[in-house]
C-alpha cells in the first residue's frame, strides 16, 4: 500500500469509528450489534476520545490533500488565520 492508500484506510476507520460512537449514542438497544470491524491496525482509534478523534480526522484529510499535490512548491503553503502556529 502506497502513503495514499494508506491514508484513505486510516481516514476510514476514523469516520467509522465517528459514526458508530454518534449511532451508539442514539441506540438504546443492544449496541454491540452495531459494533464496527476493527483492523487490526487502527485499534489505537479506538482509545482516542472524540475530540482526540475529530482532530485525526482533520490531520488525516492535510496530509491525504498533501500527498495528492504534484507540485512540491504547493506544500508550503501559508496556514490560514485560524489554525494555530507552533512559532507564535
Amino acid at each position: 500500500m502506497n502513503d495514499k492508500d494508506t491514508l484513505k484506510a486510516e481516514l476510514r476507520a476514523v469516520r467509522e469509528e465517528i459514526a458508530y460512537r454518534e449511532l451508539n449514542n442514539h441506540m438504546v438497544m443492544n449496541p454491540a450489534l452495531l459494533s464496527p470491524s476493527v483492523d487490526i491496525k487502527f485499534v489505537r482509534i479506538t482509545q482516542l476520545s472524540d475530540e482526540q478523534l475529530e482532530k485525526h480526522e482533520k490531520r488525516l484529510v492535510r496530509d491525504l490533500e498533501d500527498v495528492e499535490i504534484d507540485n512540491p512548491n504547493q506544500l508550503y503553503r501559508p496556514t490560514s488565520h485560524n489554525e494555530h502556529c507552533e512559532s507564535e
